[in-house]
């Protein structure tokens, strides 16, 4: 994996984008750059891309540890259970979330309520945070998300709050109520966030049982919580903000039978929500999102749809066909993953990557979450370039982007 200079996080799993540069680290660059001397010359950033990350979360009920995937974006070659073949030991059960950072690639595994830090140019692990010992048990169970800025990273946790873990000492520097109530912090199931100045954005979805699902807005010099709450906002679980208006993705409701329904990107804007695209996953690339729309549903004739937003214009797009019907019969698109994953779009490089489900070999026509899934790489015109590899159960796409000086 080829590194250079200076790396920042920029995080798409089916949630949000943020794009940010580790204070300390930038100094060092810059120093580095103009030969220490403050000289006059000023170093421009140029963004660069060296591939991407998928997390995979394994199968718990099969007793199948989570693990690491790396695609490099130049030779395409693909490193498999990179994490354990550098360190020796495998993440634990359900890895769930990942982000670089600075120089360093952070991963949540919400199984071992872990946070494990690694450097970004190896991957060997700097440190791991348990963080039902750094917060306490009540706050730490179950991490979930993981988000950056300004030199802190935030994990969100199922005990209903968010750590900010400092990125030089790797300690908890302070804790977060996911609602203005604490005694119903445990039941607000926090799960994707995004940084706009000092507010952190966090999607409370309740776990999707209807009672309290919201949108914290915290400001994070104060710790005020504010919760931003309508009937259009039932389950929500990833956030992304794009100047003034934030968009949030939510799973919707489920019936008696577990068909899902309603599930789409919610707009807040001026303090109204709507509607603006179905989608059960989503990721922001510049002024668009990309997203998947594959909602669970026992109607075989509910098919994935993959939709472009563009939230300068309102206009929806469609990037890829899954398939069309012909005849009465459907004909699966092969260049359409079996069962997308997770999605995460590359703006520097002109990517879009779709982790999916590999079928199951035993049951055709089902996904195998016990087997070896993988990864497609897309043009933004949705024209497939390759296929790889990748665990079991992938569940986020972390970009490995960075920034050089010239």
């Amino acid at each position: 994996m080829k590194k250079y200079l200076l790396s920042f996080a920029v995080l798409m799993m089916g949630m949000a984008t943020l794009t940010s540069c580790d204070d300390d680290e930038e100094e060092s660059v810059r120093e580095e750059v103009s030969g220490g001397n403050g000289g006059d010359y000023t170093p421009q950033p140029i963004d660069v891309n060296y591939g991407i990350y998928v997390v995979n979360s394994g199968n718990e009920g099969s007793q199948i540890d989570g693990s690491l995937t790396y695609l490099d974006a130049e030779t395409w070659r693909i490193e498999k259970d990179a994490f354990k073949s550098v360190n020796g030991r495998s993440l634990g059960l359900t890895a769930n979330d990942g982000i670089v950072y600075g120089s360093k690639l952070y991963v949540v595994v919400t199984g071992e309520n872990t946070v494990e830090i690694m450097d970004n140019g190896t991957l060997a692990s700097l440190r791991q945070i348990k963080t039902t010992e750094a917060m306490g048990t009540d706050k730490g169970y179950m991490p979930r998300h993981i988000t950056a800025a300004g030199g802190l990273v935030y994990v969100s946790t199922y005990g209903g709050y968010v750590a900010a873990i400092d990125t030089a000492s790797f300690e908890v520097k302070r804790t977060y109520a996911v609602t203005p109530d604490e005694s119903l912090a445990a039941s607000m199931y926090p799960e994707g966030m995004a940084v706009s100045g000092s507010t952190l954005y966090v999607a409370n979805s309740s776990y999707g049982n209807g009672q309290y699902p919201s949108v914290a807005s915290i400001n994070l010099e104060s710790g005020n919580v504010t919760l931003i709450t309508d009937e259009k906002i039932t389950n929500p679980t990833a956030v992304a903000v794009h100047g003034n208006d934030v968009y949030v993705l939510d799973y919707g409701t489920y019936d008696a039978s577990w068909n899902q329904t309603g599930a789409g990107v919610r707009k807040i804007s001026g303090g109204e929500v709507s509607i603006v695209v179905d989608a059960t996953a989503m990721t922001v690339a510049g002024s668009k999102i990309y997203t998947i729309n594959a909602p669970y549903n026992s109607d075989p004739t509910v098919k994935p749809t993959y939709l472009v937003y563009d939230m300068e214009t309102g206009a929806t797009s469609e990037f890829l066909s899954d398939g069309e019907w012909q005849d009465g019969t459907y004909v699966k698109n092969p260049s359409a993953p079996f069962s997308a994953a997770a999605i995460c779009a590359d703006p520097v490089r002109g990517y879009v990557y779709l982790a999916s489900y590999s079928e199951n070999p035993d049951y055709p026509g089902y996904a195998g979450y016990s087997i070896d899934g993988y990864i497609n790489v897309y043009d933004m015109n949705g024209s497939l370039l390759l296929s790889r590899p990748c665990g079991v159960g992938p569940t986020a796409v972390v970009l490995n982007t960075g920034v050089v000086y010239e």
